[in-house]
């Protein structure tokens, strides 16, 4: 199955699945409470990612990261933003008010991202996410106003000021997520287990303020600990960081607009949740947001670079399931970097002189017409699609430490346009 192709089925199979998540969240902290049943997910979800680990043989990756102490402890944060910090919260507000205003508000995410992209993906952001974050901070004022514009229910605030929260830290994890690179299903159980330390550290505190923990193994608790940790923590999970890292941040979010949209009607049908008018309007007001980022040129995004220079593209989502040395040189803080230049076709010489600049900055650099060994042709045809290639000129992709892959091109790009960078 062609990568994008595969992408865009587990992205539809997430979205899915998200449209129950609120739901869920709202009935397992209804029938006990919210830090122990998220405590008992995680530990169900953590239990499944390690023992997925042990049956594919994946424990020395697990290593591997973990021996790079400051890539581990980025995922780490990242999974402790996601899973930990944002679950309470979502949980809390899906309690305090219905989970189809939770699930709008929550996939804010999408739009709360934008002003950190150039600080963690050093790459650009357009006018069109500019304007797509300001329609949601308006979709945001809406829901706080319940639809009135003038009035604040402040019985409700803490609940939407928590879910606004929720989605900058799942905002700022996912880009961290992006910005890293390691085995999909390794980061899910650091993830998994980053969150479930972080209840086991939460709950005893909590406890000795006053905090009543309920167990309460009945049905609906079991069926709804059951569904977070297997679907979406883990099966659904992988499906979203597989989209997010192949087809990027922007389009995976794209998709999180339906979300909102099911969990109207799943909450309608199972726990017969009434939809209130404005919800329809604030979700339309999100999808608007998001809709509007989608009208800006749908290419590689562009690294951010000093004024003036020759433009770079991040195409690192190619190599989401890289083997061999290309999978060694990207782990991390890896990056693949890409550059036109206005020539088409590279002869035996110039060849020869891409790999030997790349090698002087401890990268590994080829032509988009001759990929390194471990490079596949699904990976070729999707570098072609992201990059626009349309034949005229060649691309070169240079994967390493992103200052060193860029350093690598820009010289690369001078010796063979006879143009300086």
């Amino acid at each position: 199955m062609k990568i994008r192709t595969k992408a865009f089925l587990y992205l539809s199979l997430n979205v899915l699945g998200l449209g129950f998540w609120p739901i869920a969240l709202r009935v397992g902290a209804l029938a006990m409470d919210a830090v122990s049943f998220l405590l008992l997910s995680f530990a169900s979800a953590a239990l499944v990612s390690f023992a997925y680990l042990l049956a594919t043989d994946s424990l020395a990756s697990l290593k591997n990261v973990l021996a790079d102490r400051r890539n581990a402890a980025v995922i780490s944060f990242a999974g402790l933003l996601n899973y930990g910090i944002a679950a309470i919260l979502v949980t809390y507000g899906s309690v305090q008010v219905s989970a189809s205003l939770a699930s709008v508000l929550y996939r804010s995410w999408v739009l709360l991202m934008i002003p950190f992209i150039p600080l963690i993906l050093k790459t650009r952001v357009n006018r069109y996410q500019l304007a797509g974050l300001g329609i949601g901070f308006i979709a945001m004022y809406f829901a706080s106003t319940e639809g009135t514009v003038i009035r604040v229910n402040l019985g409700q605030l803490p609940a939407i000021i928590a879910l606004i929260a929720a989605g900058f830290a799942a905002a700022i994890s996912n880009l961290l997520i992006k910005s890293r690179n390691a085995p999909i299903f390794v980061q899910l159980f650091i993830f998994n287990a980053s969150a479930l330390t972080f209840f086991v550290i939460l709950l005893p505190i909590m406890h000795g303020f006053g905090y009543s923990v309920i167990f309460n193994p009945s049905l609906p608790a079991i069926a709804s600990v059951l569904f977070v940790s297997l679907v979406t923590y883990f099966a659904g999970a992988y499906f979203f960081f597989y989209a997010l890292k192949t087809i990027g941040p922007t389009i995976t979010g794209n998709a999180m607009l339906i979300v909102p949209f099911l969990t109207f009607l799943f909450a309608f049908i199972l726990i017969k949740e009434p939809v209130y008018p404005y919800y329809i309007v604030l979700a339309a007001l999100v999808a608007t947001g998001v809709i509007v980022q989608e009208r800006a040129p749908g290419e590689a995004p562009e690294v951010l670079s000093p004024k003036g220079r020759r433009s770079l593209f991040d195409v690192s989502g190619a190599f989401t399931e890289a083997r061999g040395e290309v999978a060694e040189m990207i782990k991390g803080e890896g990056r693949a970097l890409a550059v036109r230049i206005d020539r088409e076709g590279l002869s035996e010489e110039d060849e020869a002189l891409v790999k030997r600049t790349a090698g002087k900055y401890g990268c590994i650099a080829f032509s988009i017409d001759r990929p390194a060994k471990d490079i596949t042709g699904e990976e070729v045809e999707f570098l072609k699609q992201i990059l626009k290639d349309k034949g005229t000129g060649t691309f070169i992709i240079a994967i390493g430490k992103a200052q060193n892959a860029a350093a690598a091109l820009r010289e690369i790009y001078n010796a063979l346009s006879n143009r300086i960078i």
